[in-house]
């Protein structure tokens, strides 16, 4: 007898195999836990947030000139500026008057002469814009109802560059001093995506290429339909992939 010999290994693909399937199962109900987990705990507390920010800063005497002057009821401005301060709410639950525990102020470090305009867009038709005062340097909001999709716009006009500071007396919101939404540059946004793409087209077809040249081997086609069925199902199934990756993408930078 030949101790040498050994029984020949077992072939079967590991994807035939029970166990294989018995693990995969209880792997996605710990997943589904997981998920529904997560789900609820997001529900019981939503994430609220408050963006303020200086839009634009314009200078209105961009050059000097003798006799030419800018004045503001019959007074003479140094440096004119049109600044426009920008309020976003974010958040799959308002704001309310029970979050504010004293008036919200945006401070611009030099007097409020004029608050030219003010606009305000929430699909809440019914809610009006926020009413701010001016007090001194500062645009004073009192607590009030702010949509978690509201965006407001107020110019005001100063006689100086503006340094920004907020006091926000707010309950669970977080408040941000810049653009919740920040354009991409026209060559950002297509090479992020590119490269989403890209990584779900890799991961994909590294995963499911070794899978589907067993199935299609084992089906018994010819060569090269085998190789057809079997490159047609890893794209496919990559670009799912990858379309996945893309769209969990936009739902997180949505939810920021």
């Amino acid at each position: 007898m030949d101790w040498a010999q050994t029984p020949d290994a077992d072939n079967t693909p590991f994807y035939a195999s029970g166990t294989f399937w018995a693990i995969a199962a209880v792997a996605v109900a710990i997943a589904a836990i997981g998920v529904g987990a997560w789900a609820a705990w997001r529900s019981a507390n939503p994430k609220r947030q408050l963006n303020i920010w200086i839009g634009s800063d314009t200078p209105l005497m961009t050059t000097r000139a003798e006799g030419i002057t800018v004045g503001f009821e019959g007074t003479p401005l140094a440096d004119p500026h049109i600044v426009r301060v920008q309020i976003a709410a974010r958040g799959r639950k308002d704001i309310v008057p029970a979050d504010f525990a004293g008036p919200l102020r945006i401070d611009l470090a030099t007097p409020v002469l004029r608050l030219i305009a003010t606009h305000s867009t929430t699909k809440r038709d019914n809610l009006p814009a926020p009413a701010l005062t001016v007090d001194d340097t500062a645009l004073v909001l009192d607590p009030t109802i702010l949509p978690g999709d509201q965006r407001t716009t107020l110019d005001v006009l100063l006689d100086s560059t503006p340094e920004l500071a907020v006091t926000a007396p707010l309950a669970n919101v977080t408040v941000k001093k810049t653009d919740p939404n920040p354009s991409p540059s026209p060559r950002q946004k297509p090479l992020m995506d590119g490269f989403l793409l890209g990584m779900g087209f890799m991961a994909g077809t590294s995963i499911l290429a070794p899978v589907a040249a067993d199935i299609v081997t084992a089906s018994g086609f010819s060569d090269t339909i085998s190789v057809v069925v079997g490159l047609t199902g890893v794209l496919l199934t990559s670009a799912c992939g990858a379309g996945l990756i893309i769209a969990l993408s936009r739902i997180s930078k949505a939810d920021q």
